[in-house]
């Protein structure tokens, strides 16, 4: 640590993964440092059962792409004739599908968090059901069942973790990379925002990893709309972007939190603002955060920040509760009721920081291991590519805000 700073089998045709390092582990077991870059191709398949309908009445979806990515967050997926592409620096999606006897394009701006966003799946949909294998290892957990296999050479874990209310998640990370090679679960799906929660989902993903792959180059990611083409804009509201910490809290008009410790590696990467109208959407299930087009009505009350490493990211919002009714029903519900009965759910008290001896909540969830603890004027959540040992030091690590 510093201070301050993706049932049943599928089969892939012509899979290929080519990667560094994405995860730093500790011992069990042992990876490589960081990836920057990697390409793959890689199959996906959701059924979705239909809402009321007959038994066995269900829309089927089926992805056979190409994905790459890069350590700036942007990203490219191409799926048959549709490519989408995420340029990170703008916060900008495009997609590119069929339409008729051209093209239609279709630009979405400023969704959250702004990294490696595509209209596909993609490997790094799944790297928070392989930070939960990689911090049940560490913790030895005797909820999340792991056992070593081998195919080759290579060497990975598979994972079955069981969700509270009957969904399920089988993994298989592959040891060296950290990635998820093989996933298949029922019940919520490892990418809230890509489904309904009311909605039975069952999804199948498969990739192959090959080290000695090409590696793409470092040009950009690119797709354009050509001019004259028929491009819709779609734009989140949510959240207002800033450069700094301190631009945002002076913004904000409420006093925050800072995370002054982070693992080795990991860089602050957005800044935003948004208004949380409640605390318990956010943490279970994890709030889909599904795209939003509305101005909020009221002053934002929480800052966002997300911080990545090579092709891994995690996630903090620091929401300013003192004074909010709700926000107090809220934080008693999840305590009292919620937090313990998610998967491997377990209470630290704080040692140190501006929260040191309130009462920090961490469980599993198919976005990822996840943290949540309040001191009656804040309310934090963090979440994404840590283990529960790293996000219990980012919460000691919590302190003023220096403006």
């Amino acid at each position: 640590m510093r201070a301050r700073g993706f049932g049943t089998s599928v089969t892939v045709l012509g899979a290929v993964v080519a990667l560094a390092v994405v995860f730093v582990l500790r011992e069990p077991p042992t990876v490589a440092p960081i990836t920057m870059r990697f390409s793959s191709s890689y199959v996906w398949r959701e059924t979705r059962e239909s809402p009321g309908g007959l038994a066995g009445d269900a829309t089927v979806r089926e992805e056979a792409g190409l994905f790459a990515a890069a350590a700036s967050g942007d990203a490219r997926a191409v799926h048959g004739d549709t490519a989408s592409v995420y340029d990170a620096a703008t916060r900008t999606q495009l997609t590119r599908r069929r339409s008729g006897g051209g093209w239609a394009y279709t630009r979405t701006v400023d969704e959250w968090p702004p990294v490696w966003r595509t209209s596909f799946a993609g490997p790094l949909r799944y790297q928070g059901l392989a930070a939960v294998v990689r911090s049940a290892l560490e913790d030895r957990d005797p909820l999340v069942g792991i056992k070593p296999v081998a195919q080759g050479e290579r060497r990975s874990w598979r994972a079955a973790l069981s969700w509270p209310g009957g969904g399920r998640a089988d993994v298989v990370v592959d040891e060296r990379s950290g990635l998820v090679l093989w996933c298949s679960s029922v019940g919520p799906a490892p990418d809230p925002s890509q489904s309904d929660a009311a909605v039975p989902v069952r999804e199948e993903f498969s990739a192959r990893a090959d080290p000695a792959a090409s590696v793409p180059g470092d040009a950009r990611l690119e797709l354009s709309a050509p001019p004259g083409a028929r491009v819709t804009t779609r734009r989140e509201r949510r959240y207002t972007y800033y450069r700094s910490l301190q631009g945002a809290a002076q913004a904000a008009r409420f006093a925050a939190l800072e995370p002054t410790v982070v693992p080795d590696g990991y860089a602050l990467r957005a800044v935003a603002t948004r208004h949380r109208p409640g605390l318990v959407a956010a943490a279970v299930p994890p709030d889909a955060d599904r795209l939003s087009t509305a101005r909020p009505r009221q002053p934002a009350n929480e800052m966002d920040l997300c911080y990545t490493r090579g092709l891994a990211w995690f996630t903090v919002a620091v929401t300013h509760i003192a004074g909010s009714r709700q926000a107090a029903a809220d934080v008693r519900a999840l305590a009292g009721e919620l937090l313990p009965a998610e998967l491997s759910s377990r209470e630290t008290t704080l040692q140190y920081g501006a929260l040191a001896g309130r009462t920090a909540y961490t469980w599993y969830a198919p976005r990822g291991p996840m943290l949540f603890v309040s001191d009656g004027r804040y309310a934090v959540l963090a979440s994404g590519a840590l283990t529960r040992q790293e996000l219990i030091a980012l919460a000691e690590g919590l302190e003023p805000l220096e403006r």
